[in-house]
């Protein structure tokens, strides 16, 4: 991660070099290039390895999603911040006096002509949509391959546009990098805060929706994963086959559940309630995903865990539904 940082700091550091381009075209090709680096990295052995975290606000935003450890935690944001100042460290020594022109200033992000609230609002807003498309692109089946190059998509529109407010930062790490040689310390507030409470707000909706993060990598795949709390390391190998539950072995874990009452049930079985989907029967409505879970416990004499199978429409809705039982969307 270290290597990783100080990579992507030095590259956007050299990549702004003042050459008397038009403000919009300069800051597009800005834009393009860190995209590109962006996604090359997620999609490198590396970055399918680490996760590609490069930022602390979204390793924040992950631990508050009870996706990273601690210690992962605290190992990620020490490497970002160790990389982004080693970083703008070589870059210095490549390029010298150029990074020291006033127009570049070691590539620092500063407020523009609207002042720091503006720059701290526009952060806060940039970095709760770029965390909004991670979490939402990785919690969706066929996107989730796609979630580096919609990040990467994502950061040059957001330099091209938001750039001349706030420098575009949404990295608390980055910022620090350039801060070290610019001196530039009495806006780092700005992006310490914006990115951290844009990104941790957006991990807050995205749970209150009743959606869950399953991995803290920014691209899940057969790579192995290094984080304790990813969802598919822990369900490797347990993922249960349906095929010997019944339409009768449903019906008595529903009949388990009004018996024993909501929070014995879950207590009992290991699941929580349900917010998205409700499984309707006899004019009552259940969590689909603690039933079918209870059924293949009554079917196998094997406990399943919340882990194990999605509740979704691609796990226990799609299971309900061809064993005869009405599942709908709940309303908001």
């Amino acid at each position: 991660m270290i290597v990783v940082s100080f990579v992507g700091i030095a590259l956007n550091a050299g990549l702004v070099f003042d050459r008397g381009w038009d403000p919009i075209a300069k800051r597009l090709t800005a834009g393009c290039l860190v995209a590109l680096t962006t996604i090359v990295f997620v999609y490198s052995p590396l970055g399918r390895r680490s996760g590609a975290h490069i930022n602390p606000a979204i390793s924040l935003a992950f631990f508050y999603l009870k996706k990273l450890e601690r210690n992962e935690f605290l190992g990620y944001v020490t490497a970002q911040f160790l990389g982004a100042a080693l970083g703008i460290s070589i870059a210095a020594l490549l390029w010298g006096t150029t990074l020291r022109a006033p127009s570049i200033r070691f590539a620092a992000t500063t407020p523009g002509q609207l002042g720091s609230f503006a720059a701290l609002a526009a952060e806060a807003c940039i970095s709760f949509l770029l965390m909004t498309i991670v979490l939402r692109s990785n919690a969706t089946a066929r996107l989730a391959p796609f979630t580096g190059i919609f990040v990467g998509i994502f950061s040059a529109l957001s330099i091209t546009l938001v750039s001349p407010i706030s420098g575009s930062s949404t990295n608390p790490a980055r910022t620090f990098g350039s801060d070290i040689f610019a001196m530039t310390w009495q806006s780092y507030w700005v992006y310490l805060i914006g990115p951290t409470v844009g990104m941790v707000t957006a991990a807050a909706v995205f749970r209150a929706s009743g959606a869950r993060a399953r991995c803290a990598k920014l691209v899940h795949d057969d790579n192995p994963c290094a984080f304790a709390l990813c969802d598919y390391r822990r369900r490797k190998g347990k993922v249960p086959k349906w095929d010997g539950v019944s339409h009768a072995d449903v019906v008595r874990a529903m009949e388990e559940y009004d018996r024993l009452g909501p929070r014995e049930f879950f207590s009992k079985h290991g699941f929580a309630p349900t917010t998205t989907y409700g499984l309707v029967w006899d004019g009552r409505i259940y969590p689909p995903k603690a039933i079918l879970g209870a059924a293949y416990e009554f079917a196998t004499g094997r406990q399943l865990h919340s882990g194990d199978f999605e509740g979704g429409k691609a796990g226990a809705v799609r299971v309900l539904e061809k064993l005869g039982f009405s599942v709908q969307k709940k309303r908001r």
